[in-house]
């Protein structure tokens, strides 16, 4: 794989580093400075009007070990700092910092709720790891009130639509894991703090950077939380030298309905006219208020919900008349313009590489190109090549669960149906892309018995007796000429 690469300004970083050094612990240090570059209180005075309100709480080295012995007890992992503090002096350090998080909450109105993270990083970890029931049972909820019926059989498809029930299944998990990143109060957030292994990382080389003589660079950003945001409205930009060379979209789970439904001409008017509207707002009115000349830059692109609405399916088509009304939106003219917003900067490198990759074609695009990368839907017709995957892009836990729901609800409404798609893919498929079709074809599912079976029994035995019947009469033949 390449390296990552490196801003320009940060070029000099090893004059920061003291001589003494060795060189792998240097590599190290490097790295975090890279990265704190481009921490919160780097690039969020800069552009206020364009973020969510921000309360930034310090963090001193006494709370910074605090979180990370205190996290590694909980998770029962090993810490090598362990003895460096006493569990009072623990509590202690967690209490104060609490206090500060209790005020900086208040600050921002928090009867919303905030979101917490470091300076660096995000404890979205957690979600996955820790509170992976409670994330389970939010998405119990929701699914007993998912109307299946629009993916079941019909004149129009006879079989049941897997793959668009697939994705509608990850976009609700993707909103069903922001939502469980909300936090009320201090409590809360200390608590996510503690179970991340991400904070335990980005602390840890804030910690290294102490013992090698260099700033300490760890602060806590409380974020007012938007109810209003949704997934879908979320684009990774990135930006080389202070020009737009890539967009893609932040999830990649799924195809963003509001981008990929209404017909061809539809969909080139209103991708083409984002495109135009990102570039803009990035390159003349963000980049040239950052101190960065190379970053990745998450852009809010505030589309009206009722986008998200669209029924299933790529055949319906929008009329013209829509299709301006969409494009005045997004170029900010009409009644309800859209708005854009920034939700973070982060490092250009391979961190952040979203649907593009750094190295190949990809990277030249990157550094010196440009494209428009989204997820596209696939054709209704099951083959192969276009199985239901968006799962696959989950966490392996949920994504099991959620096709092994699947499966149930697809065996208890239209178990015929669903044995047909399965049958007709499984030699040809199955063996090719076992991990999809491990829930589909489980052990412990049965096939449907159809009566068509007894009679290939029936032809099988006759056969076989036939070709008993011409061995012995070869065989009386042979001992005759002997």
């Amino acid at each position: 794989m390449s390296s990552p690469i490196r801003i320009e300004e940060w070029d000099d970083t090893d004059l920061r580093i003291p001589p003494s050094v060795p060189d792998g612990i240097r590599v190290r240090l490097r790295q975090a400075l890279f990265q704190f570059a481009y921490s919160v209180g780097r690039w969020y005075p800069f552009i206020t009007e364009f973020t969510f309100p921000t309360e930034l709480v310090s963090v001193s080295v006494d709370e910074a070990k605090a979180i990370v012995i205190e996290g590694r007890r909980l998770r029962d992992l090993p810490c090598s700092i362990a003895s460096s503090m006493t569990p009072d002096q623990v509590a202690s350090a967690l209490g104060n910092l609490s206090r500060r998080i209790s005020a900086a909450i208040t600050r921002l109105g928090g009867s919303s709720g905030v979101f917490i993270k470091l300076n660096s990083r995000s404890a979205k970890d957690v979600v996955f790891e820790e509170f992976h029931e409670t994330l389970w049972n939010a998405m119990q909820a929701e699914l007993h009130h998912t109307d299946l019926s629009q993916y079941m059989p019909s004149h129009s498809c006879p079989v049941p639509k897997l793959r668009e029930l697939e994705e509608t299944l990850a976009g609700l998990f993707i909103r069903q894991a922001q939502a469980s990143m909300r936090v009320s109060d201090p409590g809360a957030a200390i608590d996510q703090l503690l179970r991340s292994g991400r904070i335990y990382m980005d602390l840890s080389k804030c910690l290294e950077c102490v013992d090698h003589g260099l700033p300490f660079e760890a602060e806590i950003a409380v974020r007012a939380w938007d109810p209003t945001l949704l997934p879908s409205m979320e684009m990774r930009c990135y930006v080389r030298n202070k020009h737009l060379t890539a967009i893609a979209q932040y999830y990649d789970s799924a195809p963003l309905a509001w981008l990929t439904r209404g017909g061809p001409a539809a969909v080139t008017a209103i991708r083409e006219a984002l495109q135009e509207r990102i570039r803009h707002f990035v390159e003349d009115e963000v980049a040239p208020k950052l101190p960065h000349k190379s970053f990745v830059v998450d852009v809010i692109c505030r589309h009206p919900p009722e986008w998200e609405q669209t029924p299933l399916g790529t055949e319906e088509i929008l009329p013209p008349a829509r299709v301006q009304e969409r494009v005045s939106t997004i170029r900010g003219e009409g009644p309800c313009p859209m708005r854009m917003g920034v939700v973070e900067i982060n490092p250009f490198h391979k961190g952040a590489a979203s649907l593009f990759a750094w190295r190949g074609p990809d990277r030249d695009i990157l550094l010196h190109g440009f494209e428009m990368r989204l997820i596209n839907p696939s054709p209704r017709m099951l083959t192969p090549q276009l199985w239901a995957t968006p799962l696959a892009h989950l966490p392996a836990a949920f994504a099991t669960r959620l096709q092994e729901w699947v499966t149930a609800q697809c065996m208890e409404r239209c178990p015929d149906q669903f044995y047909r798609i399965v049958r007709a893919h499984r030699c040809h498929w199955a063996q090719a892309r076992p991990q999809e079709a491990m829930p589909y074809l489980a052990p412990g599912w049965r096939e449907p018995r159809h009566r068509s079976g007894t009679w290939w029994v029936v032809v099988g035995g006759a056969a076989l007796v036939g070709l008993v019947s011409l061995g012995m009469v070869a065989a009386s033949r042979v001992r005759r000429l002997l």
